[in-house]
This record gives C-alpha cells, sequence and structure tokens, in this order.
C-alpha cells in the first residue's frame, strides 16, 4: 500500500516542539539548582518592537533587546527579561560570558533546568 504525500511528511519528518528546541539552548552548570543553569542568548540590540525572546536558532535563544549595547545597558535588559520570563528575581540571573558580544551566557539560579526550558518555550512566539 502507498502512503499520500502528506502521511508519509507526517510519520517521516519529525517536528521539533519549542521545548525540545529550548532544550538544546540550556545546560545545568552543577548538580542542583542552587547551582545554576546556562542559557545560551543571541542578543538583536536596539530592536524596534521591544524587548523580547523571539525563538531558538542554531543552539541559541533568539532575544530581541530595545536598549543599545553600551554601557552594559543591553546586557541588564537580558538579565531583566530572562528574570522576568523564568520568574526568578533580577539577583538570581547574571551573564557569565559574553559581556561585549551578542552570544551570551546566562545564568539563572534557584529554578530547575525543566523550570526554565519550560517558562522559555512559554514565552516563545507559537
Amino acid at each position: 500500500m502507498r502512503r499520500s504525500g502528506k502521511e508519509h511528511d507526517e510519520v517521516d519528518e519529525r517536528k521539533v516542539t519549542a521545548a525540545e528546541a529550548v532544550s538544546r539552548c540550556v545546560a545545568a552548570s552543577g548538580s542542583s539548582k542552587h547551582d545554576g543553569i546556562n542559557v545560551s542568548i543571541r542578543v538583536r540590540p536596539n530592536a524596534r518592537h521591544g524587548t523580547c525572546m523571539t525563538g531558538v536558532d542554531e543552539g541559541f535563544v533568539l532575544a530581541d533587546i530595545a536598549q543599545p549595547p553600551a554601557d552594559g545597558k543591553a546586557n541588564k535588559a537580558v538579565v531583566q527579561l530572562v528574570a522576568d520570563t523564568v520568574g526568578v528575581p533580577k539577583r538570581s540571573v547574571c551573564v557569565r560570558g559574553g559581556h561585549k558580544s551578542r552570544k551570551k551566557l546566562v545564568q539563572v539560579r534557584g529554578k530547575s533546568v525543566a523550570d526554565v526550558v519550560e517558562a522559555i518555550a512559554n514565552a516563545l512566539p507559537r
């Protein structure tokens, strides 16, 4: 029996969910949630439509930031965005790498990997 094209695509091509895509960008930095969770984020500063997470691409969560990349303004906005998205205080989020780069490593403390992945996946546009 021959399958139609639509059935063939549904069976053979696996669709990646937002949570699966985000999980590729998130890693635990220790054995407990107090050690922190690392999130790889690629930032686009000076975004015209505001500050938000826009998607996932090549192992990075994509974030549009309204602030310019001067005097640490964009880094502060990234920390605020991640804290608001994950539901932790700003003091529980810090930029661990990429202070002067668009590609940043952000650490989140006080949440599990599953909680961080779920929160970021829910914040992405559908």
